[in-house]
């Protein structure tokens, strides 16, 4: 089951885009997200749903990835 944990570089999602209920959390948190952008469309995965999965600010790691929006939403 998907959960997040704080790191250095910000927060990390642990889970995956092929879980049902990952992706439901990955939705909810986007919902509420007032930075989530939709990344280039070689990239979104979910063919321009709203989730963390399909966001420009998401980093991948082997276990889920990393929200890198405060990191990066100041540059664009």
């Amino acid at each position: 089951m998907a959960h997040l944990e704080q790191s250095a570089s910000g927060m990390v999602f642990r889970g995956a885009i092929d879980r049902d209920d990952d992706l439901a959390h990955a939705a909810s948190i986007a919902a509420s997200c007032s930075l989530h952008r939709l990344d280039d469309d070689d990239e979104d995965y979910l063919a321009g749903a709203r989730s963390c999965f399909s966001c420009r600010y998401r980093r991948w790691v082997p276990s889920g990835f990393t929200c890198m929006k405060d990191a990066l939403a100041a540059g664009t």
